[in-house]
């Protein structure tokens, strides 16, 4: 099977971020790309950042395979997006007091890769984007992967069909009977994830004004 670089993965270091900032500033060229993904043992890659440089990796790595995601509806994903990566949660890290203690606690590099990657590609999470340039937006994406990539290195997916059309277009064999097919990066769980660094957050906000009280205390007496 392949080990699949994703934001979970490129997210484990500052280092990784840090070269996909670079990457994003133009810094680093594409040969370099792709000797990242070999050098940590990638044999694929999903979501961002790939999603700024898809096309020129296509172009250049040899009897590559494309597998396209899709939903039934559109309308599914923006609310996903409006709900998760582009929710208030998220916005509020970015400001302060929050992007301070993301500093702190070493997500700063992380988080800027992030909306680095969400500008360089457009994405139009304009916080006043109706549902019909959404989708016309998610139809466009799906029309211009369709036009590039040549029919026999394409599989359009969904993750309700399973294992079966992944398996043969990918050439392995499929997992034995009744094993699941995967659901991670779910709205569950990046909900969760949020909420668990906010709580985080509000802890680290408690202490420090508990802090200062006590040297305001401190202060008065003396």
């Amino acid at each position: 099977m392949y080990e699949v670089c994703g934001p979970d993965k490129i997210g484990g270091s500052d280092d990784h971020a840090n070269f996909w900032n670079r990457v994003l500033r133009n810094q680093v060229c594409i040969e370099d790309i792709m000797t990242f993904y070999q050098s940590e043992g990638f044999g694929s890659a999903t979501d961002l950042p790939l999603l700024v440089f898809w096309k020129e990796l296509y172009k250049r790595v040899p009897n590559v395979k494309v597998v396209l995601t899709v939903r039934d509806k559109p309308e599914t994903w923006w609310a996903s997006v409006k709900e998760t990566i582009n929710s208030g949660t998220v916005k509020s890290l970015h400001k302060f007091p929050l992007n301070v203690l993301t500093t702190l606690r070493g997500y700063k590099v992380k988080l800027e890769m992030s909306e680095e990657c969400k500008d360089r590609i457009k994405l139009g999470f304009e916080d006043n984007m109706t549902p019909s340039e959404a989708k016309q937006f998610y139809d466009a994406h799906v029309e211009e992967v369709k036009s590039i990539v040549a029919e026999e290195d394409l599989l359009v997916f969904k993750a309700s069909q399973g294992w079966k059309p992944l398996c043969e277009f990918l050439g392995v064999k499929e997992p034995e009977e009744g094993e699941p097919f995967p659901r991670a990066n779910s709205k569950a769980d990046l909900n969760g994830l949020f909420d668990s660094w906010m709580e985080e957050f509000r802890q680290y906000l408690t202490m420090a004004y508990f802090m200062l009280a006590i040297l305001g205390m401190y202060l008065i007496i003396a």
